[in-house]
């Protein structure tokens, strides 16, 4: 049986987030040293809010929502294959 569950990211989620972040195929970044901890940080917090997606207890997938000038923004979705 298989346990699916999403909640708020926190920051001890960072690096399972920038895991999946930088092992997607597609939208593949160009240099990975440009999102640094920091903007992850800022991102879930003061900018936005981020979730994540539990598959047994492992973290599969991640999203973020930035608010910008009065409107919503998709910052990222990206889920891990593996």
């Amino acid at each position: 049986m298989t346990g699916l569950s999403t909640r708020r990211a926190t920051v001890d989620d960072i690096p399972a987030m920038s895991r999946i972040r930088l092992a997607v195929r597609e939208n593949v970044l160009s240099n990975p040293a440009r999102i640094t901890e920091a903007m992850y940080r800022g991102h879930l917090d003061a900018l936005g809010r981020g979730w994540v997606a539990e598959l047994d207890g492992t973290i599969s997938a991640s999203a973020g929502r930035v608010a910008a000038a009065r409107s919503l923004s998709w910052w990222a979705a990206f889920r891990c294959s593996s």
